[in-house]
């Protein structure tokens, strides 16, 4: 079904009624903030619900890990998100559990033009306020030094 006119209209006046969402969990191994998908999900739900659109999120089976649509309704229409794939990094329950919120959170997020996490401090830095959307700091990169060539031969 093609998304109409009056569901697009509803979800950009939803989009501007919505707020990031709050780092409001800590990750004891990383030492960091982050929000949770409840977070997320009380920053959306209600901004959609008054313009009339609910959202359903769909999961496709995958031995490798889990993926997730984000799909909106409302006003006789529906539009996706598309499908979100996160790797599960063992094959057990726990894992797979811990993709599928990974994947909800970012499924949601992504389809409702949110930052999970984003909240201006005084003192702000990317931590506080979460402004690092390129993933630069989730991803640690390590800084090399510069290798240095001794030069054996002296015309070269």
């Amino acid at each position: 079904m093609k998304p109409n006119n009056e569901l697009i209209n509803a979800l950009i006046k939803a989009f501007t009624n919505m707020n990031n969402a709050s780092k409001d969990k800590t990750n004891p191994f990383h030492t960091s903030s982050y929000a949770s998908l409840e977070s997320c999900l009380e920053a959306v739900k209600q901004p959609l619900l008054d313009e009339g659109v609910m959202f359903l999120q769909r999961f496709e089976e995958n031995d490798k890990g889990v993926c997730v649509e984000t799909i909106f309704y409302g006003h006789g229409s529906e539009l996706s998100s598309g499908k979100m794939f996160v790797p599960a990094d063992k094959n057990n329950a726990q894992a797979f559990g811990s993709a599928m919120t990974y994947a909800r959170r970012y499924s949601l997020v992504t389809a409702c033009g949110i930052g999970a996490g984003i909240k201006v401090l005084e003192t702000a830095t990317v931590e506080s306020t979460g402004a690092d959307d390129d993933g630069n700091s989730a991803s640690a990169a390590v800084k090399q030094k510069p290798k240095v060539v001794k030069k054996t031969d002296p015309f070269e």
